[in-house]
Parts: C-alpha cells; structure tokens; sequence
C-alpha cells in the first residue's frame, strides 16, 4: 500500500494570527485506514477541515489524487468525499432512504440504480429496509442514526471518507457496534479513511496507521506496533507507556475480565504460537505476521488463551513507565 491519495505539504493554519496547525506533513495511503489522535485543541478537526475546503491552508498545500485540493471546484470535490461528523446531521424533514439517497441523486445516479443501492446499504448495517427506508431521523436511535450517516457518506461510493469524533456521543455498546461496522465495510469496500479521535483505544482499534498530533504539530506517524515500541518523544511514551509485565502471560492475566472486543473473541484464523514466557517484544513481532497469539504452557505446551495486537498494546497504553 504506497500509492498516496492524500498528501499534506507542509501544511500550516492560523486563525486571527494565532497558529494552530505548524509545518504538517502526512501521506495518506490509498485504502488504509489512518487514524488522527490527539487531546482537545490539538488541531485534528482544523486538518480533517481542510481536506474538503470547509477551511483553507494558511501555508503549504493538500494534494488529492496528485492535485492540488484548491484548484478542484468545492462542489465536486465535496461530493467525492464523505464526511461523517459527531453531530449526526441528517436531514430532519427528509426520510431515511431520502437522506442515504441524496448525494447520488445530486450526482445523476441513474434512479434505478439508487433504487438498488439504499435497501442493500441498510441490510448491510443490519436496518431492515421495509421497517427503516421511511421512517424519519426523529424516529431513531443515537446509534442508528450515526449509521444512516455512515451509509449517507458511502452511497456514491467516495474514494476517501472523513470521520470526526463520530462516534463519541454515543453510549459504549453503540460505539463498539459502530466500530466494527467500520471496520466491516473498510475491508469490503477497500476506500481510504481518515479518521479524527481522542479515544487512544479507538485509534488501537480501527487504525492501520496511528498519527499523533500536539499542538497543531504531527508528533509520530506509525502503526501502533512500530509507535508502542519506538516513541520518538516521552509525550509519545505517555500514550504507548513501556508495560509492567515481564512476560506475554502477564499481559494475558492483565486482560482476563475486560469486556467488549477484549474478551477471547479473537480471529483464531491466522495464528502464531508463543511460549508464555516469551517477552513483551516478541508477542508484538509475532502479531507483525499473524493476526493473532497463541499462549502455551512452558511446562508442558498446553494451551492458555489468546492475545491480539489490539489487546497487547491497550495493556502497554494502560501501564507507566517501569
């Protein structure tokens, strides 16, 4: 995955004279899912912002597909790009299916085909299009409407989405639920997100790529694996903190009773095998070739448990510095 789709240049903003993005340089890659983290004012929603043109670059330029995003027409370019934001903004007057349906109507999707596409987005959410189609924002949950939003950014199939803060309104099952579902149609429809949280455990979650950002400055751009074993700075350090644990098995005690997507639910279909004595370091290169660890006795082989990288690395984000 090296073909770049979004490219930042040097990118700086400042609002009334007052700097908030510095010198911003980031390469988002066709089809991965990258991830901005960072605490409250650390510039995440002014950078998402200026991939669409709702705000402009003070310095440097954004370049999509190789072209610079000022010289693209705002109205085209918008339409090409999905944006789902905190704020689930749907239409109030308008229907379900009316909401998902707009943007293609507005690009001159043939009817027939719209009429296709929403009822298959809707079951692919688990909506049942003949109770959901025409029903009205008012009428449903927090969680479902974010889902009508999701399905609203995808219905003329953008090339890149934008998430802000998407989910976190939400009370934790539905975020949960909601994470997975975009984990779900990433790898089915293989688009390019770039995705703004301060939730480090939802960046650990949905993130191919993790870019942390302080101030209006990209600190360290990386996977979680690489960043959690070469911060390049302590306030990096501070979110991926060096764990306690002297071995793998410790982390697997460590995690024993969290909930949601930490329990033994893990994908045992690529998994590599690990004595419960091996080191913190080995569990993460082992889970750098398999999706999965396996966890055995180094008395007599038998089977303990499984680790993930999502769990592994939660557990050294939880943990300071020894």
């Amino acid at each position: 995955m090296t073909e770049s789709l979004l490219r930042f240049d040097h990118v700086g903003k400042s609002f009334d004279g007052k700097q908030v993005i510095n010198d911003f340089n980031l390469e988002v890659h066709q089809g991965e899912l990258l991830v901005l983290v960072g605490a409250s004012g650390s510039g995440k929603t002014t950078t998402l912002k200026m991939v669409n043109q709702l705000e402009q670059p003070t310095d440097g330029d954004i370049y999509y597909h190789g072209k610079q995003i000022k010289d693209y027409n705002v109205q085209e370019l918008r339409w090409n790009i999905g944006y789902v934001l905190q704020q689930i903004a749907l239409f109030p007057t308008m229907t379900v299916a009316q909401n998902i349906r707009i943007i293609p109507e507005m690009k001159k999707m043939k009817k027939e085909k719209i009429d296709t596409i929403v009822p298959k987005l809707l079951q692919s959410v688990d909506l049942d299009p003949s109770k959901y189609a025409q029903r009205f924002p008012r009428e449903l949950s927090g969680g479902e409407q974010q889902r009508v939003g999701i399905l609203r950014a995808l219905a003329y199939s953008p090339d890149v989405v934008l998430m802000d803060e998407p989910f976190s309104a939400l009370d934790p099952i539905s975020r949960t639920a909601l994470q997975d579902l975009v984990l779900q149609l990433h790898a089915k429809l293989k688009n390019t997100i770039l995705f703004v949280t301060h939730d480090m455990d939802e960046a650990l979650k949905v993130g191919d790529r993790i870019a942390i950002m302080s101030k209006g400055k990209l600190i360290q751009v990386d996977t979680p694996e690489q960043i959690a074993q070469h911060p390049v700075n302590d306030f990096v350090a501070s979110f991926f903190a060096s764990a306690r644990a002297k071995n793998i098995y410790d982390i697997y005690l460590g995690r024993i009773g969290m909930d949601g997507y930490y329990r033994d639910q893990v994908d045992t279909t690529d998994i590599g095998t690990l004595d419960e004595e091996a080191t913190v370091r080995d569990g993460l290169h082992e889970l750098s070739k398999h999706g999965a660890i396996s966890i055995s006795s180094h008395s007599n082989g038998q089977h303990k448990g499984y680790l993930d990288r999502t769990a592994i690395i939660r557990y050294l984000s939880e943990h300071e510095r020894a």
